[in-house]
């Protein structure tokens, strides 16, 4: 587990039923949510950056 803060470009991310490796990374200036693109470029998020999400291979 991991916060979205805390995931990083190339990691397999696990949530809502879905796995997704990150290929980037946005943050909302504003707000400070974060959104995950995918290598098959689909959105992920928003996220609150210290919710958990689960991280692995």
């Amino acid at each position: 587990m991991k916060r979205a803060k805390d995931i990083t470009v190339g990691e397999t991310v696990f949530d809502r039923g879905q796995r997704f490796i990150v290929k980037e990374v946005r943050v909302d200036a504003e707000h400070g949510w974060i959104a995950f693109l995918d290598t098959e470029g689909f959105w992920h998020g928003v996220y609150h950056p210290d919710e958990y999400l689960r991280v692995g291979e």
